[in-house]
């Protein structure tokens, strides 16, 4: 049975809300608080589970197809949140992020945050270059990520350089102007 008007309506804004959310995941824009920047990504991935399941049975055709697309993204979107609620139970699905040192420059910051991951997890460090976009959102670039570690600290070496030190041992950064470029 080929979609009414009405049914393709839908199923092209939900593919349309499906995309923008894959791509807002892509894209290295985040929120400025990254305990709130993990819970926005994970309410876009779940979004996006429900849009392209609902965008599957919309828009396809025959049958059978529907019921192989959006039947499996229907189940991921519904067990998302069961996942997530267990996981707070057992310590939290989200990481907290303690910011340990920073430095500025001109154009951006370099932060090093200590993550907890919760009881399963060890300490980690995340080291990263963020430039101000608009207020409360960044772009951010990851320059290391390492387990188990907790302490780090972050030293300008130059207008364009960084030194972190992460136990001891250090490891030095170029720092871009327009964090990728």
């Amino acid at each position: 049975m080929p979609p009414t008007g009405t049914r393709r309506r839908i199923g092209r804004i939900a593919l349309g809300i499906a995309l923008l959310g894959a791509l807002r995941l892509l894209l290295p824009l985040r929120l400025a608080d990254p305990e709130t920047n993990e819970v926005v990504a994970a309410c876009l991935f779940w979004t996006g589970l429900a849009s392209a399941s609902l965008a599957s049975a919309c828009l396809l055709t025959r049958t059978w197809l529907r019921v192989i697309f959006a039947v499996p993204f229907g189940v991921l979107a519904g067990l998302l949140p069961l996942l997530v609620l267990v996981s707070m139970v057992a310590g939290g699905p989200f990481a907290s992020y303690e910011l340990l040192d920073s430095a500025t420059f001109s154009h951006s910051v370099v932060k090093a945050y200590r993550t907890n991951g919760g009881a399963t997890e060890p300490f980690g460090i995340c080291v990263v270059q963020e430039m101000t976009v608009l207020p409360g959102v960044v772009l951010a670039r990851d320059l290391e990520e390492r387990e188990p570690a907790s302490d780090a600290t972050v030293r300008p070496t130059g207008p364009s350089s960084v030194v972190v030190t992460i136990h001891g041992e250090e490891q030095q950064y170029s720092i871009r102007p327009f964090v990728y470029f």
